[in-house]
């Protein structure tokens, strides 16, 4: 656990040392990307794939985050669009 724990806060270290340098929207584009990534690769080991609704529930939770995430993005393209424009 603390292997993995510290795992994901070296990526999470790196997407941030990335999205410095690559600058606002295209950085907080790749935040949300990796934390998804990251989300995904949690629960898809943790479910037991050999119950039969095992993969149905690993699928929903995986198009829940993406979706969770693609929401966000579009979200906050949104309310930075209309700021602009004020």
């Amino acid at each position: 656990m603390v292997v993995l724990v510290g795992a994901v806060l070296a990526a999470v270290r790196q997407a941030v040392t990335v999205a410095l340098r690559v600058g606002e929207p295209a950085g907080s584009l790749l935040l949300a990307v990796t934390v998804t990534v990251i989300a995904v690769a949690l629960i898809v080991p943790v479910d037991d794939l050999r119950r039969p609704w095992a993969a149905a529930l690993t699928r929903d939770t995986v198009v829940a985050a993406v979706m969770i995430t693609v929401n966000g993005i579009g979200a906050s393209a949104r309310v930075t669009d209309r700021v602009c424009q004020i």
